[in-house]
């Protein structure tokens, strides 16, 4: 888990959780000091291969049913779980724009 460049305080996992599901507002402030911390662009590209690409090679290759729904239904449980692991795997920059 990444710490804030200023003060060296641990994010919490919920706290990025929250930020990588905000979608383009994906800014953290520090609770401590009061940095301000924004996504990198290589953090889209670990969220497609921990969510979307899991869902998709577990949809196309992986299911256990030949029923659509519960394909998409299970799709969906592998792309939770890919999700959780988000937080542990972004970075983020000290936002120089608004300090």
């Amino acid at each position: 888990m990444q710490k804030c460049k200023d003060c060296n305080e641990k994010f919490s996992w919920s706290t990025v959780y929250r930020s990588v599901w905000k979608g383009r507002d994906d800014l953290i402030i520090c609770e401590t000091c009061g940095a301000r911390h924004r996504s990198n662009i290589r953090n889209r590209f670990v969220n497609t291969f921990l969510v979307i690409l899991p869902m998709i090679i577990f949809m196309n290759y992986f299911s256990p049913s030949d029923n659509f729904l519960v394909t998409i239904a299970l799709g969906i449980v592998v792309g939770f779980f890919g999700s959780l692991l988000t937080p542990f795997l972004y970075t983020y920059r000290v936002d120089n724009e608004n300090t």
